[in-house]
C-alpha cells in the first residue's frame, strides 16, 4: 500500500470486510461460465448456431488473458475503489446490451469488452483478498482460492441459473447478473477508502499494439480449435487463414518484444502465457464441441 491510510473504514469488521470481498468476486467468477449455463436455450433465443454461443464465451476468456499483460498499469494509475467501480459498471453497461440485443454481431464484441472487464474487478478483488491474509504465503493462498473457485464455476453457474432458464428466457441471465453486482458495489463504496495500494505510475509507453497482436492471436486459436471439426479443418479456407494469421501474428509478437527497448515487465511472459492461454482454450473447445455434438444427437 502506496499510504499509511487504511484500506477499510475502522468500522468495518473483519467479517463484513470479507464478505464484500465476496459479494464483488462472486459475479465475477459466474460471468465465466453464463454462456455454457444453458447453450441450447442461449441459441433459441439468440438465434445462433451452439457453437457462436461457445465461441462468445471463447472471447470472453481470450480478453481477460490478453488485458492482463495491460490492466496492471491502469491498476497502478487509478485509486482502487474508483478502478473497481469502473469495471463494475463496464460490466452491468454490457450486461444490459447483452439483454436487450439479439444479434450475434453485438452479442460478441459485448463478450469481447466483458472479459477485459472481469479482468479490471478480478484484478482488484484479488488483491484485496491478498491484504486480510495474514501470512507469508497470502499470494499462493489468494490464487489457489481464486482458481479453485475458477474450476467449479461452472457447474455452480448451471446450477444456480437453471431455475431462471425453466421460468424465463435465456437473455433474463444477463438481467440477473445486472443485479448481483449492484450490492456488493454499494457496500464497497460505503466501507473502503480512496486509496492506491501501489504507488501511482503515470500511464506512458502503454503498449497497446502487442495487447491487439496477442488478443487477436488468442481469438484466432480459439476459433481455429471451436470451428475446425466443423469445417474440417484446413480444407475450409476460413481455417487455414486464422491459422496463417496466428503464425504471423506470434512471429511478430516475439519480434515487437524483442526490439522494444522499455519491455513491460510482465510481456516477458507472454510466450508462457500463451502457452497456458492455448491450453486452457483448448481444452474449453474440446468440451464445447463435445457438448454441441451431443446436443446435436440428442435433437
Amino acid at each position: 500500500m502506496a499510504n499509511n491510510i487504511p484500506i477499510f473504514k475502522p468500522w468495518a469488521s473483519e467479517w463484513l470486510i470479507r464478505i464484500v470481498i465476496f459479494l464483488n468476486l462472486m459475479p465475477s467468477m459466474l460471468m465465466f461460465g453464463i454462456s455454457t449455463a444453458s447453450g441450447s436455450n442461449a441459441a433459441g433465443y439468440y438465434g445462433i448456431e451452439p457453437a457462436d454461443v461457445q465461441y462468445s464465451m471463447v472471447l470472453f476468456y481470450a480478453s481477460l488473458a490478453g488485458f492482463f499483460a495491460l490492466e496492471r498499469r491502469f491498476f497502478i494509475y487509478i485509486a482502487s475503489k474508483e478502478y473497481l467501480l469502473i469495471g463494475v459498471i463496464i460490466q452491468i453497461v454490457t450486461s444490459y446490451g447483452c439483454f436487450i440485443t439479439r444479434d450475434l454481431y453485438v452479442l460478441l464484441p459485448l463478450r469481447f469488452i466483458q472479459g477485459m472487464a472481469n479482468c479490471i474487478t478480478t484484478s482488484v478483488c484479488i488483491t484485496l483478498v491478498f491484504s486480510r491474509l495474514r501470512t507469508n504465503r497470502a499470494r499462493e493462498v489468494g490464487y489457489s482460492l481464486f482458481y479453485g473457485v475458477l474450476l467449479g464455476i461452472t457447474a455452480f453457474t448451471t446450477l444456480v441459473t437453471a431455475p431462471i432458464i425453466d421460468a424465463f428466457d435465456f437473455n433474463v441471465l444477463y438481467k440477473w447478473m445486472i443485479f448481483t453486482y449492484i450490492p456488493g458495489a454499494i457496500l464497497l463504496v460505503i466501507i473502503m477508502n480512496r486509496i492506491r495500494l501501489n504507488r501511482k505510475i503515470p500511464l506512458y509507453q502503454l503498449d497497446w499494439a502487442s495487447y491487439v497482436v496477442y488478443t487477436t492471436m488468442l481469438c484466432l486459436i480459439g476459433y481455429i480449435f471451436l470451428y475446425g471439426q466443423q469445417y474440417y479443418w484446413l480444407q475450409d479456407e476460413r481455417i487455414m487463414a486464422a491459422g496463417i494469421a496466428v503464425v504471423a501474428l506470434l512471429v511478430i509478437h516475439i519480434i515487437r518484444q524483442r526490439s522494444l527497448k522499455d519491455l513491460i515487465s510482465v510481456w516477458k511472459y507472454s510466450v508462457i502465457v500463451t502457452m497456458l492461454s492455448a491450453s486452457v482454450l483448448s481444452q474449453y473447445c474440446m468440451c464445447a464441441e463435445a457438448h454441441s455434438i451431443s446436443l446435436q444427437t440428442t435433437l
